[in-house]
C-alpha cells in the first residue's frame, strides 16, 4: 500500500500565542529596528511579498555561489520568566533544495562575533507554501538582555525564507513527543486511518480530529480514524493544559487503485504539468491477473520528462520502462506486468510540458492479461569496433505461457522465432536509427512485448579515464579566427575518474554532482602559451571544461579555474609552450549523454587591440585610440564612412601614435574604423572594429544649462559651449505666465552667462541658448532649462487678495515653522473671507498632524477656534500621502469671520521633517451683518462646492437648515438642533443653492454650489 508520512519534530511542533513580548511578521519591511548584517558579500536578507506563511511579506535569502553567512537579528530585548522566555518563527525552502542555517543568541552586541551562543543548527525541509515552526527556550537567560539572529550558513541552495518571529511565555506542561503521522490506506474497504507514532506521552491527553473522533494519547501507536477516501482531516494532539496543544496536520488518501476489470479494457487519459508528476495506479479486478498497458497518442519532452512504468504500486517498484518514447511520441509503447499491479508516472521538468501546451495529453488502455507474458528485455549494444554502429540484443528469458515467439524489428530486417528461452540479436544499425523491437506471442498476441525508441546516437567514448586521453594536436587550427577543424565523439558510457584529482568546487554541482562522469583529451600547448576551447555541439545545456598540467594521477588544476559553464568560447593562458596539457569535458550534473563538437584554436601570439574609441571629436577632426592588447607599440589603421568595408577606407600603417589624429572630416558625418597591432617580424593581430563615432555640426548647440545668482527680479543664465563659439543668442520664456517657446530670441548676441532682469518673483520660467558661430552659421536651440524666482511674501489682507504660505506658490513651505497671520478688513465694519483653492501640509494619519493651520474666528489666538471634522484645532491634509488624508481638507471652503472685529487669525506650525506645497487661498471683504455681530450666529460650512454632505458647525445649537434652488424653491429641509451637522445633498442636481442657517432667534443665508 502506498503511505504518506507527514515527520513531526519536537522543537517547532507547537505554537503558543500569549503573552508576547512582540511579534514581527514582515508584511511592510524589514523594520530598521532589525539589523541585517551581509558578512559574506553576497546575497543577503530581503523583504518580500510572494510565498508568505502569513499576511502580506516576509525574510527571504536567495543562493549564493559562496557559502553564506548572513545574519538576521532582531532588537534587543530582555527574557523575562513567564512572559518572554521563548522565540520561535516559521521557516521554509523552495523546490526542494534544503536550507541549513543557525539561531544564535548574544548577551552583548549584535556584532557577528557577539552571537556566540549557539540555540540551534537547522535544516529546512519544507517547501513552500508550507512552513515549519522552529521554537527556543530562552529560559537559561532570565532577566538578561539579549539579541536573538538567524544565521544562513548554506551554499549555492535556492531560497530559504522566515515568517511569523514571536517573543512570548514558554508553557509550563510537558508536550508529547511525536515522531510521526502516517497515513494507512484501506482501498478494500474505501477507507484510511491515520497512525500517530508517540514517542512521549508528557502531559499529552487526545488526538481529536475535529469530527467528534478522540482517541486517547498512549506511548506508541495511537490509531485515528478510520475516515473515507478522499476526506481531508486535521487532527490535533490536545494535553491537558491546553497551552500544550499542537496540530499533527491536515491528512487525506485518494490513492487507492483504479480496478481493471478483466474483460474489459480501461481507457485513462490525462495532461502533466511543469514541475509535477501525474500518476495512476491500476491493478487487476480479480486480483490474479497481469495487466497490459498500451499507448494510443502522446507525447512528452524529449529527453528531459519521462514516461515511467513501475512493475508494482508505487515509484519503488521495478521499472517496466523510463523513457521517452520516439523523440517524445509515446505512440505504440506497451507493456506487460508480472504482479497484479501497474503503477504509471509521467515526470514534467520545469517547461515545455501539455499543461504549458508544448505536448500532447497522453491516452492509454490498461487490460488483464489473458495468458502470462514472458520475461523479455531489449538491450542497445555497441558495435562500433566492428560497424561503426550498434545491436540490439533481445533476450527472452521465460515464454510465459507461450510455446513459441517471433521476434522482429520495423527495419525490414528478417524475423526470428523462437520455442525456448533464448538471446536473439537484431543490427547492426546505424548510429541514431531509432529502432523498435515487437516480440509476438504466437498463441495470444495480448502478451505481446514491444519496445520503442531504440537508438544509439554515438559511439560511446573510448576516453573515459585520462590514461584513454584522445590526442587534440590534429585538429589545432591555424589561428585565433578560423574553426575549420573539429573534433567530433560523444560523453556516451562516461563515469567518473575516481583515480584522478576531483574537478574544482566552482565547476561542479557540489550537492548533486560533485564526481561528474568526465571524458579526456590532451593537447600540446602553442607557442602562444594559450588556447580557445570553442563549444560547437553539447550533449545538454552546459558542458564542462577544465585544464589540467601534469601526468595522469598527478595532475594540477590551471590557476586560475576557467571553467564556466555554457556552449561558448573558453580561453586557456598562461601555459608553457610545447608542454602537454589534459582537457576533463563532462556535462554539468552528469544528467545528459551524448554527441559533442568542438574546435581548439590557438591564442594568437600578437593579441589584437581593444576598446576602441574617438575623443576630442570636432566637425572636422578626431583622435582614433584603443586599447593595446599585448606589447606592440606599432599599429595600422583603416577609417573611412560609415558602413566601412575593410579593404575600402584609407589606410593609415605603421604608426606609432595612440591616439591616432584624423583631420579633414566632414561634419555631421559618421566614420568607422578598425585597428590592427604590428608585432614585429610580420607577426600582425588579427583587426579589431568596427568602432563609430560622428563628427559634429559645424555650429554644435550648447548643453547644460542653469540658472544662478537668482533673486527676485533677476539671475544668471549660463550653459557649456560646445564648439568655439563667442556669441549666443537666448529666449526666456514665463512658463507660470502661460508661455511656450517660439524659437525666437529674446535676447541676441549675449555672453555666458547672461543677465537676465525684469524678473517676477515667485514665477517659474524657461531659458532656451542658441550658439552663434559667426558667418550666418547658428546652432540649433538647445533647451528648456527651467528655474523659479523666489517667493517675496506679501501680506494677506483684503487690498493684497492673496494668502500664500512661506513658499509662495512655486516652493513648499519651510520646515520648523511657527507663524502667525492676523486679517483683517481693511474697513471697519466689513468682514474677512479666505477662500483656499489649494491646501496641502502633512498629516500625522487620520486625526492628527505634523503641520497644519489652526483658525481662530478672531483678531488673536485667544478667539473661538474653526475646528477641523478629524478632530482637534488643526487642518491638515496631505496630497503627498499614498492616500488623502489628514484632519481636514481647506481646498475648495471659504472660511468667513464672524467675530465683530470681522478678523480670521491662522497660526501654521511645522515639524523639523517632511515639507509639503502648503496654500494657496484669496483674501476677500464684505459688509459684516448686524446679525453677525451677534456671536450666536458664528458657524462655519465646508465643503465649498460640495459634492455630497455639507458639514456645519457652529458656537450654539443649529436649530433649522433649509436648503432653495436659484427658483426658490425649497428642496430640504432639517432641523438638526445640534451644535454640528451636516445636510446630505447628494441626491440634488449639480448647480447654484441657497443655505438658510437659523440658529437661535437669527437667521443667515449663505450660497453654496453642488457638483
Amino acid at each position: 500500500m502506498k503511505k504518506i508520512t507527514l515527520l513531526l519534530f519536537a522543537m517547532f511542533a507547537f505554537a503558543w500565542q500569549a503573552n508576547a513580548q512582540f511579534t514581527e511578521n514582515f508584511d511592510t519591511e524589514i523594520p530598521a529596528t532589525w539589523t541585517v548584517t551581509n558578512v559574506d558579500a553576497g546575497n543577503t536578507w530581503l523583504h518580500v511579498t510572494a510565498e508568505n506563511y502569513l499576511g502580506d511579506g516576509h525574510a527571504r535569502i536567495s543562493w549564493d555561489s559562496n557559502a553564506h553567512d548572513d545574519y538576521l537579528i532582531t532588537p534587543q530585548f530582555t527574557v523575562t520568566a513567564g512572559a518572554s522566555d521563548r522565540v520561535s518563527f516559521w521557516a521554509a525552502i523552495s523546490n526542494n533544495w534544503t536550507e541549513t542555517f543557525e539561531v544564535r543568541l548574544s548577551t552583548t552586541g549584535f556584532a557577528p562575533a557577539d552571537f556566540t551562543t549557539l540555540l540551534g543548527s537547522e535544516t529546512a525541509t519544507i517547501n513552500v507554501p508550507n512552513y515549519a515552526q522552529y521554537t527556543y527556550d530562552l529560559s537559561s537567560y532570565d532577566g538578561m538582555t539579549v539579541y536573538v539572529a538567524i544565521r544562513a550558513t548554506d551554499t549555492d541552495k535556492f531560497y530559504l525564507h522566515i515568517d511569523e518571529f514571536v517573543n512570548d511565555a514558554a508553557p509550563t506542561c510537558t508536550t508529547a513527543v511525536v515522531n510521526s503521522a502516517t497515513v494507512m490506506p484501506d482501498c478494500s474497504n474505501a477507507q484510511f486511518s491515520v497512525d500517530v507514532d508517540v514517542a512521549t506521552v508528557g502531559d499529552g491527553a487526545n488526538v481529536t480530529d475535529g469530527l467528534g473522533g478522540t482517541f486517547p494519547v498512549v506511548s506508541g501507536i495511537v490509531t485515528a480514524g478510520p475516515y473515507a477516501t478522499g476526506v481531508t482531516v486535521t487532527l490535533t494532539l490536545e494535553h491537558t493544559d491546553a497551552a500544550c496543544d499542537f496540530s499533527l496536520g491536515d491528512f487525506s488518501y485518494d490513492d487507492c487503485p483504479t480496478q481493471v476489470i478483466c474483460g474489459t479494457p480501461t481507457n485513462a487519459t490525462g495532461c502533466y504539468e511543469n514541475n509535477s508528476n501525474l500518476d495512476w495506479l491500476f491493478a487487476s479486478s480479480d486480483g490474479t491477473s497481469g495487466l497490459k498497458i498500451t499507448v494510443n497518442s502522446g507525447t512528452v519532452e524529449n529527453t528531459y520528462d519521462e514516461f515511467i512504468v513501475y512493475d508494482g504500486v508505487d515509484a519503488t517498484a521495478p521499472e517496466l520502462y523510463n523513457g521517452y518514447g520516439t523523440a517524445g511520441d509515446l505512440t505504440g509503447l506497451t507493456f506487460n506486468s508480472t504482479g497484479t499491479s501497474l503503477f504509471v508516472r509521467i515526470a514534467g521538468d520545469s517547461s515545455n510540458s501539455c499543461g504549458s501546451a508544448e505536448q500532447t495529453s497522453i491516452d492509454f488502455n490498461v487490460e488483464c492479461l489473458s495468458c502470462a507474458p514472458a520475461t523479455v528485455t531489449a538491450t542497445v549494444v555497441d558495435d562500433c569496433a566492428a560497424s561503426g554502429g550498434f545491436k540490439i540484443e533481445v533476450d527472452i528469458t521465460d515464454l510465459g505461457s507461450a510455446t513459441s515467439m517471433t521476434a522482429s524489428d520495423d527495419q525490414a530486417s528478417a524475423s526470428q522465432t523462437l520455442n525456448a528461452a533464448g538471446m536473439l540479436t537484431f543490427g547492426p544499425y546505424t548510429n541514431g536509427t531509432v529502432v523498435a523491437i515487437t516480440v509476438a506471442n504466437d498463441q495470444d498476441p495480448v502478451c505481446s512485448s514491444s519496445f520503442n525508441g531504440l537508438v544509439q546516437d554515438a559511439c560511446p567514448a573510448t576516453n573515459d579515464e585520462c590514461a584513454n586521453a584522445i590526442d587534440l594536436d590534429s585538429v589545432m587550427n591555424a589561428d585565433e579566427v578560423t574553426c575549420t577543424l573539429t573534433y567530433t565523439g560523444s560523453n556516451l558510457g562516461a563515469t567518473n575518474s575516481a583515480g584522478e584529482v576531483a574537478p574544482s568546487s566552482t565547476c561542479t554541482n557540489a550537492t548533486s554532482d560533485p564526481n561528474p562522469s568526465d571524458i579526456w583529451f590532451t593537447l600540446t600547448v602553442p607557442a602562444s602559451g594559450g588556447f580557445i576551447y570553442d563549444s560547437i555541439v553539447g550533449p545538454g545545456y552546459s558542458s564542462i571544461v577544465e585544464v589540467y598540467t601534469g601526468t595522469c594521477g598527478a595532475l594540477t588544476a590551471l590557476d586560475p579555474v576557467v571553467c564556466n559553464s555554457s556552449l561558448d568560447e573558453k580561453i586557456f593562458e598562461g601555459l608553457t609552450p610545447g608542454d602537454t596539457v589534459y582537457l576533463r569535458y563532462w556535462d554539468y550534473g552528469s544528467n545528459d549523454e551524448g554527441a559533442l563538437e568542438f574546435c581548439i584554436k590557438p591564442t594568437p601570439t600578437c593579441p589584437e587591440p581593444t576598446a576602441g574609441s574617438a575623443t576630442a571629436i570636432t566637425d572636422s577632426s578626431a583622435d582614433l585610440g584603443w586599447t593595446e592588447g599585448g606589447t606592440a607599440t606599432t599599429w595600422n589603421v583603416e577609417w573611412g564612412t560609415a558602413p566601412l568595408t575593410m579593404g575600402t577606407g584609407t589606410m593609415i600603417t605603421g604608426t606609432m601614435t595612440n591616439p591616432q589624429a584624423l583631420t579633414g572630416l566632414t561634419a555631421e558625418t559618421d566614420y568607422e574604423y578598425y585597428v590592427q597591432a604590428d608585432c614585429g617580424g610580420g607577426d600582425t593581430s588579427s583587426w579589431s572594429g568596427p568602432y563609430a563615432f560622428s563628427t559634429t555640426e559645424v555650429c554644435p548647440a550648447p548643453s547644460a544649462g542653469s540658472a544662478t545668482a537668482i533673486t527676485e527680479t533677476s539671475a544668471d543664465l549660463g550653459w557649456t559651449e560646445n564648439g568655439t563659439a563667442t556669441m549666443w543668442n537666448i529666449e526666456l520664456v514665463d512658463v507660470a505666465g502661460g508661455g511656450t517657446v517660439t524659437g525666437n530670441a529674446t535676447a541676441s548676441g549675449v555672453t555666458n552667462p547672461y543677465a537676465a532682469t525684469g524678473l517676477v518673483g515667485d514665477n517659474s520660467y524657461a531659458f532656451y541658448v542658441q550658439s552663434d558661430c559667426g558667418g550666418g552659421d547658428t546652432s540649433a536651440w538647445s533647451g528648456p532649462y527651467t528655474f523659479a524666482t523666489p517667493y517675496v511674501a506679501v501680506i494677506p489682507s483684503c487690498t493684497s487678495g492673496v494668502f500664500l504660505d512661506a513658499g509662495g506658490a512655486s516652493s513648499d513651505y519651510p520646515s520648523g515653522e511657527n507663524v502667525t497671520y492676523v486679517i483683517a478688513p481693511d474697513v471697519v465694519g466689513d468682514a474677512v473671507t479666505v477662500t483656499f483653492t489649494a491646501f496641502s501640509s502633512e498629516n500625522n494619519g487620520t486625526t492628527g498632524c505634523w503641520d497644519g493651520l489652526t483658525v481662530y474666528n478672531g483678531p488673536d489666538d485667544t478667539a473661538a477656534t474653526i475646528d477641523p471634522p478629524g478632530g482637534g484645532t488643526i487642518w491638515c491634509w496631505d496630497r503627498d500621502d499614498i492616500i488623502d488624508q489628514g484632519t481636514g481638507d481647506l481646498q475648495g471652503m471659504s472660511i468667513t469671520s464672524t467675530h465683530a472685529s470681522g478678523t480670521l487669525t491662522f497660526v501654521f506650525t511645522s515639524d523639523s521633517s517632511v515639507t509639503r506645497e502648503g496654500w494657496e487661498a484669496t483674501v476677500t471683504c464684505s459688509t459684516l451683518s448686524t446679525q453677525s455681530f451677534d456671536n450666536e450666529l458664528a458657524f462655519t460650512y465646508y465643503p465649498n462646492p460640495v459634492s455630497s454632505a455639507l458639514v456645519l458647525k457652529a458656537q450654539k445649537d443649529i436649530n433649522n437648515i433649509a436648503v432653495y434652488n436659484m427658483l426658490g424653491q425649497e428642496v430640504l429641509r432639517t432641523a438638526p438642533n445640534a451644535v454640528n451637522t451636516e445636510v446630505n445633498m447628494s441626491s440634488l442636481q449639480a448647480g447654484a443653492y441657497f443655505v438658510k442657517v437659523t440658529i437661535g432667534n437669527t437667521t443667515e443665508t449663505v450660497r453654496v454650489i453642488k457638483n
